[in-house]
């Protein structure tokens, strides 16, 4: 493609234009506020089992399922896209 006079300047890019935008703005702040709470959460979580047990034990087996609990999470999404990637495949031959 071969730009003329005709059609004039090339706006120029603006990579911040997406934040101007009012939906992006709100999404922004929800994911904030909502990473917040989470964090705030875990925090009064340990700090609780902490307070009833007295054990730092017991505050990193509950650490301890917690990472277990993400890990089968992420590795049932492993397997689900490897299923379906086989399905597609199988389907496709």
């Amino acid at each position: 493609m071969s730009t003329s006079d005709s059609e004039g300047p090339v706006p120029k890019h603006d990579p911040l234009a997406a934040l101007r935008q009012r939906s992006v703005q709100l999404y922004s702040a929800r994911r904030i506020f909502v990473t917040l709470g989470q964090t705030l959460l875990q925090a009064v979580m340990a700090w609780q089992v902490y307070e009833f047990t007295g054990s730092a034990l017991s505050l990193g087996l509950v650490g301890l399922a917690r990472f277990l609990s993400a890990l089968s999470v992420s590795n049932d999404l492993r397997l689900r896209r490897r299923r379906r990637l086989s399905a597609h495949s199988d389907c496709s031959s």
